[in-house]
């Protein structure tokens, strides 16, 4: 009798563990992340030069910072803010992004996402290049 009760109980606390475990390591958008890198599809030079590829440029002291209705793009963490956006989720792994000052609109496409990293891209059209214009971000946590 008393066997069948201690297994009951160890059963009961490694299922409680379990249960914590899985809510500790559930990952979200929301937070600060760092971002690594930054890819564009191209890059416009001048008004009317744009080279073309998949250019990829390192970067340093750049967050995305995501709150449950905004998202801050700065440098020096959230010390210069370069823009703010506000967005809704469409599905798992697609947002509705929109500048809240210029108005304009993309969708960002999450392609990874766990408690320490986000790889998305976002994709808008861009007047000014009269096509479709892609960057890709690589972000981690600290």
């Amino acid at each position: 009798m008393y066997k069948t009760i201690y297994i009951l109980l160890f059963l009961t606390f490694i299922a409680c563990n379990n249960k914590e475990n899985i809510h500790e390591h559930k990952p979200s958008l929301l937070g600060l992340w760092n971002v690594q890198y930054i890819s564009e599809t191209d890059f416009d030079i001048n008004d009317n030069d744009t080279l073309r590829g998949t250019f990829k440029d390192t970067l340093q002291n750049v967050t995305i910072s995501f709150k449950k209705d905004s998202i801050i793009y700065a440098e020096n963490n959230i010390d210069t803010i370069i823009n703010k956006y506000v967005y809704h989720k469409i599905n798992d792994s697609v947002l509705y992004v929109q500048n809240i000052v210029s108005k304009d609109s993309m969708k960002l496409y999450i392609h990874y996402l766990d408690t320490t990293r986000l790889l998305f891209t976002n994709i808008r059209l861009d007047e000014k290049r009269e096509e479709r214009y892609e960057v890709t971000m690589d972000c981690n946590k600290n």
